[in-house]
């Protein structure tokens, strides 16, 4: 009988101590599976902060190009009103050239 309360122990204590360690081993790994699931949210988190950022740079290159598209316009008219105002210019002064000659022809005459 003391044998067997002996072995019985023995065998207890065995699988008490081998229930230990497997107990040991799963919060080990249940703290790995923790930690990778917070490191999963957290690269989930930047991966949308990411997203929103990427978004706002698109819609502030998108304003760029308007503003850029309507500078080149401005460009094109100002350009268009500068050769109106050179012709004008250079009509202007055949006329008062014109006008000129016609003074100093009246200037002529009348000395």
């Amino acid at each position: 009988k003391v044998e067997l309360v002996k072995s019985l122990e023995s065998a207890m204590a065995s699988a008490l101590q081998s229930a230990q360690s497997d107990a040991a081993t799963f919060e080990q790994s249940l703290s790995l599976i923790v930690k990778e699931v917070e490191a999963k949210k957290s690269l989930e988190e930047r991966a949308e902060e990411d997203a929103a950022t990427i978004g706002h740079l698109r819609m502030e290159n998108a304003a760029r190009a308007g503003v850029e598209g309507a500078l080149e316009y401005v460009k094109s008219e100002l350009s268009e009103q500068q050769d109106t105002i050179g012709g004008l210019r250079a009509e202007l002064e055949g006329r008062l050239a014109d006008l000129e000659k016609v003074a100093a022809d009246l200037s002529e005459r009348s000395a």
